[in-house]
């Protein structure tokens, strides 16, 4: 499952938190939080292996990895200015990630995407 995919389910999992690792008294987390919360109920040590690309380089003046751009951008215009929805949030994401891959029937690898997000009822 791409990352995009796996924080828009995981949106309807746990509320929206900026700032760091699940809350489970509050059932709520950062996008992170939300995307392995939908893949392994919050165990962050998979994420490296699901999402690899999270370590590499963004490029840019600071040379953020992808994870640091991702975090960044959902806490400061999602959650504090509110200047990108969740679902837009989630588009950049999309934008930004690699083609998930797929094993086809004869083992060789093939790049697929998933056109829609998971929608929850809010």
């Amino acid at each position: 499952m791409r990352l995009s995919d796996a924080i828009a389910l995981g949106s309807c999992l746990i509320k929206p938190r900026p700032g760091g690792r699940t809350s489970n008294k509050q059932k709520s987390g950062c996008a992170l939080d939300m995307g392995m919360t939908a893949m392994y109920g919050g165990i962050w040590k998979e994420a490296w292996r699901v999402w690899p690309w999270l370590n590499n380089s963004a490029g840019g003046i600071h040379a953020q990895t992808w994870l640091n751009r991702i975090a960044t951008k959902f806490d400061f215009e999602v959650m504090g200015r509110k200047t990108l929805t969740l679902e837009a949030f989630i588009d950049y994401v999309r934008s930004v990630e690699p083609p998930e891959l797929e094993e086809t029937a004869n083992g060789d690898r093939a790049e697929t995407s998933v056109a829609t997000s998971p929608v929850c009822a809010k």
